[in-house]
């Protein structure tokens, strides 16, 4: 029987692997080739979120993530469509898979740790319904509201 806490396990089109392993790895986001140029781009603006971007990406902030507008820029650049499969390694978050599912490019991600899988899988699954949604959130708000009247 395969031991199964070493099985991936995929989602959707935009799929995440959730991959755990027992071991402590880990990974270090590097964005360019060598020398000088390679590093965590944190700290350039060209690394900032961009307003048009944070509903998506911005409800839960990965400190090695990259901003959405790169991974734009990216897919733009090499021509990627509904033909081509986007395949993200080290999915994070997600911050790729999202990108490409706006652009209708299928994709999967591989993510070891199994929150970090879990917030991804959460950012490509669009099948909420948008009314009940806002219902629901009207719902909250207004017992919030009577909540805060009765205690004065």
């Amino acid at each position: 029987m395969p031991d199964t806490a070493t099985q991936p396990s995929f989602t959707g089109t935009n799929a995440v692997c959730d991959w755990r392993t027992s071991g402590s790895e880990s990974r270090e986001l590097q964005s360019g080739s060598s020398g000088a140029n390679r590093g965590n781009l944190a700290y350039t603006k060209s690394n900032a979120m961009r307003p048009d971007d944070a509903a998506v990406h911005d409800w839960y902030r990965f400190v090695l993530s990259f901003p959405p507008h790169l991974v734009a820029d990216y897919v733009n650049r090499f021509g990627l469509s509904g033909d081509h499969l986007l395949l993200d390694p080290f999915c994070g978050t997600g911050t790729t898979l999202v990108e490409a599912k706006k652009r209708k490019v299928p994709s999967v991600g591989v993510e070891a740790m199994p929150l970090t899988a879990f917030v991804a899988r959460t950012k490509v699954d669009w099948s909420c319904d948008a009314d009940l949604l806002e219902g629901h959130a009207k719902s909250v708000a207004l017992s919030a509201l009577g909540r805060l009247e009765r205690q004065g």
